[in-house]
């Protein structure tokens, strides 16, 4: 299974700045976030792989998301390694050590019995991209928050 939110042949997802088909996706795991870091806080049995997703401005004046390991939070940032290959962003890489504000987060994804929760854009551009869904769909959870979440 590939790391959380990443597959073996992942490129960066890209979206133009005006395209607004990710933003209830966003809206949800932005809302869904304090459960999150909950589960990051405590470790609960299973629990492997946290990450997030975040936003960066490319140099062609669009925004490349790219997945982010979780090492460490606080209330208001993030530290963690890229788990992507930036595809329009040179002073970033694969690798990079990364601290990203919490208001950047776009996403947040976990492993738990085999399968991925959270993943919400993912589950999104899914429903667009026949590969991705090849790719991704036998790893994510039937939905992004476990049983008795919320």
């Amino acid at each position: 299974m590939p790391h959380a939110g990443v597959a073996a042949s992942d490129r960066a997802v890209w979206r133009d700045r005006n395209d607004t088909s990710l933003n209830p996706a966003i809206a949800e795991a932005r809302k869904t976030l304090p459960l999150f870091w909950v589960k990051v806080d405590t470790r609960p049995s299973g629990f492997s792989e946290p990450s997030i997703k975040v936003g960066f401005p490319t140099q062609h004046g669009g925004i490349e998301f790219l997945w982010i390991s979780v090492e460490r939070h606080t209330a208001v940032e993030a530290w963690g390694e890229v788990l992507n290959r930036p595809e329009d962003l040179p002073n970033v890489h694969e690798g990079q050590q990364v601290r990203v504000p919490n208001s950047k987060i776009t996403d947040w994804s976990y492993v738990k019995g085999g399968k991925m929760f959270g993943q919400f854009t993912t589950r999104v551009l899914n429903k667009m991209d026949e590969r991705m869904r090849r790719e991704t769909s036998p790893y994510l959870a039937p939905t992004p928050l476990e049983p008795g979440d919320r």
